[in-house]
């Protein structure tokens, strides 16, 4: 995902806090819409394109393994 994806996902999050009343953001929201937000930015290279491997799995892939802050 480029640069000018990672801001538009930070604005995306952001602006689903403040919708719901937060001026903060919850890890539940990062990972609610990693996938919608993100997988049409992503980029996928040759070997994954032709090997199967669809865009929102690497995404669903990537939030599965991140620690969530306490």
């Amino acid at each position: 995902v480029s640069t000018r994806g990672s801001l538009q996902f930070t604005r995306m999050v952001r602006a689903l806090a403040l919708m719901r009343g937060r001026d903060y953001v919850l890890p539940e929201e990062v990972k609610q819409l990693a996938e919608p937000v993100l997988a049409h930015r992503l980029v996928r290279d040759t070997r994954a394109k032709y090997s199967g491997t669809d865009k929102q799995s690497v995404i669903e892939g990537i939030v599965g393994k991140l620690p969530v802050p306490r």
